[in-house]
């Protein structure tokens, strides 16, 4: 080959090489922002089965006043349709659950329950849960659990509505002046309801140390007794009796407390793994969007996703290993990951401009995140 040749064999590998590295290798996958349809925060979103998102958008107005609007958002397309809105005196609505098939939300607006469909019509209204009321919609859609009433210090229960009728049943009974009440629900494997027996008074319990199951008509059955001196706050169900929990336990020397997000065999009793999040420069479990509790993460496949904020009030998104608690990744500036039904796609916040951004990409690996 002459030195003629040699130059166009260079020159077409340099192109090649150019080519591959910034037309393939660098290709990145597709990535759309949701634009709010309207003025305000996003302040929450939650996936329904048709790839649509629900969103919640705060607006603070003047003389004190929010409006909350509640959209269903395509975050493809970017059509939108709204559902509710409200306006009030320092009262925002919050999504406390949301059950896709029929086509309901359960929404939290000042100290009661609402239950609407698509369209904004309230369907049920449960006054006077209170302001720190939890709820959650059944797997089959067809029964409402909630807390009430859920104020400070007062004898909470845990209740369930029949959606199709708005039949009540209240499935524990503490009074005032008893050490506990409810706290954390969730809904179990056999249709009944977890919950959490938190303690009743005082200003650092927070959380309880026994989770029970209870159904209609049924005693509460203990299903873990949480060790030592720490305090279950929030918790998801995995599969084979094993939970995702984020509890607290009082640190004599820092003279607070220390949370904790951890994996249990609660059938046997048994610590898998607990990752103290301030010891990693986190100093707290961010609240979930759609409950205003402890958030447990999103799993997806064998890793965990799940938002802190840091020493200096960013978030953070951290990857963990759901098997053994490894810190996979920390991404900063990320956070409040919700996968798509189908676990294809992931919508989250990214914070590293003027203002929080709402992407939504494929969700191939987690890393893919920034």
């Amino acid at each position: 080959m002459g030195n003629k040749g040699r130059l166009i064999f260079m020159s077409l590998l340099i192109i090649g090489i150019f080519v591959f590295y910034f037309f393939i290798a660098e290709e990145k996958p597709p990535e759309y922002i949701v634009a709010p349809p309207a003025e305000g925060t996003i302040k929450e979103y939650i996936w329904i089965d048709n790839n649509k998102i629900i969103l919640n958008l705060v607006e603070k107005e003047d003389e004190g006043q929010i409006r909350t609007s509640i959209f269903e958002q395509d975050p493809f397309s970017g059509e939108s349709k709204e559902i509710i809105s409200t306006r009030g005196w320092r009262l925002e609505t919050k999504i406390l659950d949301i059950a896709a098939d029929p086509g309901f939300l359960a929404l939290k607006k000042g100290d009661e329950i609402q239950v609407v469909d698509f369209s904004g019509e309230i369907i049920h209204q449960i006054e006077e849960a209170g302001i720190n009321t939890r709820a959650l919609f059944s797997p089959d859609y067809k029964y409402l659990a909630y807390t009430s009433p859920a104020e400070w210090e007062m004898p909470t229960d845990v209740l369930v509505m029949k959606l199709d009728t708005g039949e009540k049943k209240e499935l524990t009974s503490y009074q005032f002046g008893q050490e506990y009440k409810a706290g954390a629900i969730g809904w179990g494997p056999a249709g009944d309801v977890f919950f959490v027996e938190q303690f009743a008074f005082g200003t650092l319990t927070l959380g309880g140390q026994s989770l029970y199951s209870v159904e209609p008509g049924a005693e509460k059955k203990l299903l873990w007794e949480v060790p030592g001196e720490e305090q279950l706050i929030g918790f998801s169900s995995l599969e084979d009796g094993q939970i995702i929990a984020s509890f607290v336990e009082w640190d004599d020397e820092a003279m607070n407390t220390q949370l904790f997000v951890g994996r249990f065999d609660i059938e046997n009793n048994e610590k898998k793994w607990a990752l103290a999040l301030d010891k990693m420069g986190d100093r707290e479990l961010w609240n979930d969007r759609h409950t205003g509790y402890p958030d447990c993460g999103q799993l997806f496949k064998d890793q965990l996703l799940i938002t802190s904020i840091d020493q200096d009030d960013k978030f953070n998104l951290l990857v963990l290993d759901v098997d053994k608690g490894d810190v996979l990744e920390k991404r900063e500036q990320a956070g409040f990951p919700r996968l798509s039904p189908d676990k294809e796609w992931v919508a989250y916040q990214n914070f590293s401009g003027e203002k929080p951004v709402l992407k939504v990409i494929p969700l191939t690996d987690p890393a893919n995140m920034r």
